[in-house]
């Protein structure tokens, strides 16, 4: 699980910004929010253009370097403008039951680093430095490596992971099977999603994994409950040669996507994301409510929140949502001004209590900084 995030000269993050999901209070409501001691579900909310999206980017930058799943391409600005002669600077620091690994490293651009050091229980046992082209490698299981043969055009850490045996279920091991698994996605966008996979896959596809007619039916059930009543199916597309989702009209099936509202996709989207979740370790769910009504935003939230399986941070400027009958408010996060993550009990002299309203008490601007 991740327990610390930082980044620095990111693109809206001139300073450093740092996500600590590990200020756990002793709150008696929502335990299942909490897992191995660290947010486990967290509600990240904020003014758009305060950053919510580009933390999430900054948290899946590790998975371009140290995966081969699916990337965005980067547009815009890596770098903030104001410092376009500083590196970047990003620091990680996860927790795997008693283990802790911390994982720092340094980029010129998105693909090029600078500098990476990786340490397991405070000791450094790998360390980078790709300007000077010198390294150190003190980790059981890879005394043996030739590191002389290193060449300095991919990750240090990366290229030690694939040429070493380690012993499974080791923190090491952990560490890479948890970046495997991150996951950045948002439907603002069709199926704007980064990591965890390698490759894209349609709708119709994801349905046919997941077994057609359960997986069809389970699509009727979930629509159906938002008060969208469809009878599908799945039929071949015959100029595109792919599978596309059907919907019965009468007595003819027309392609879903030539009838759907933008709420609609979206909820097909998530329903469809929804089936893989349980393989995911880590979700970074982008302003997921943007076509939402409230209650709906309120069901698919505790959707999520019910799932232990995955770590979840999702973006959100709906203050609805800020409620102590769907979460906790050391489990609610606000950012400002691209500067500052905190949790709402960070946020207040007061005490909080189970009774409170926290959307009230956000909006009466009871919680600054």
């Amino acid at each position: 699980m991740i327990k610390y995030f930082s980044v620095e000269n990111y693109k809206g993050f001139e300073k450093k910004i740092e996500l600590d999901l590990s200020k756990i209070h002793d709150y008696k409501f929502h335990s299942e929010a909490i897992k191995n001691g660290l947010n486990n579900k967290t509600l990240l909310f904020g003014k758009n253009g305060s950053g919510k999206s580009n933390l999430g980017k900054a948290i899946m930058d590790i998975s371009r370097h140290l995966t081969s799943n699916l990337k965005n391409t980067e547009t815009g600005i890596f770098k903030n403008l104001n410092r376009l002669n500083s590196n970047v600077y990003f620091d990680y620091i996860f927790k795997f039951g008693n283990d802790e690994v911390e994982y720092k490293y340094i980029k010129d651009n998105p693909m090029i680093l600078v500098y990476e050091e990786l340490f397991i229980n405070g000791k450094q046992v790998l360390m980078c430095d790709f300007q000077k082209k010198n390294n150190l490698l003190n980790l059981e299981g890879a005394e043996d490596l030739d590191t002389d043969r290193f060449d300095y055009s991919i990750s240090f850490v990366l290229y030690v992971y694939s040429r070493s045996g380690f012993i499974k279920d080791g923190p090491f091991d952990k560490f890479f099977d948890f970046v495997n698994r991150m996951l950045f996605f948002r439907s603002l966008k069709e199926n704007e999603f980064e990591g965890f996979q390698s490759r894209g896959k349609n709708f119709a596809d994801i349905l046919i994994e997941h077994g057609e007619k359960e997986s069809l039916k389970g699509l009727e059930d979930f629509l159906k409950k938002e008060g969208i009543t469809y009878k599908l199916g799945i039929a071949r597309d015959v100029p595109t040669n792919m599978n596309i989702i059907t919907v019965k009209y009468g007595s003819t099936m027309v392609p879903l996507h030539s009838i759907w509202s933008t709420g609609t996709s979206s909820l097909v989207l998530f329903y469809c994301w929804l089936l893989d979740l349980k393989k995911t370790s880590f979700l970074y769910l982008d302003e997921f409510d943007a076509f939402y009504h409230y209650e709906l935003s309120e069901h698919i939230f505790r959707q999520v929140a019910e799932d232990p399986s995955y770590q979840c941070i999702i973006t959100t400027h709906n203050c609805a949502l800020m409620s102590n009958k769907l979460t906790r408010p050391d489990c609610c996060f606000i950012i400002r001004d691209n500067e500052v993550v905190k949790n709402l009990t960070e946020c207040t002299d007061r005490e909080i209590r189970e009774g409170h309203n926290l959307e009230n008490l956000y909006k009466n601007g009871a919680f600054c900084e």
